[in-house]
């Protein structure tokens, strides 16, 4: 079973591109320079990050459009990372 949630939102910083998690973990893509950098993003950063997203009113932000495309596993979500 995967569950697939795709947001559009802000980026604090506006270097991220965007945001996967696979059964490795959370990693941040970034296009900046050639090839892009990979780096891998703790659990708890991510549910800070989309907790604070999920309260900003995008209409008001001028800043970078941030994709973020998550794709969770259920063995994911019944055994989360501590």
């Amino acid at each position: 079973m995967w569950i697939i949630v795709k947001l559009t939102y802000i980026s604090l910083q506006g270097i991220v591109k965007s945001i996967s998690q696979n059964l490795s973990g959370f990693y941040h893509k970034s296009n900046l320079m050639a090839g892009g950098l990979k780096r891998r993003i703790m659990f708890t950063e991510l549910t800070k990050f989309l907790a604070y997203i999920l309260t900003r009113d995008i209409t008001r932000v001028k800043v970078k459009v941030l994709t973020i495309n998550i794709t969770l596993n259920y063995h994911f979500l019944v055994n989360p990372p501590v």
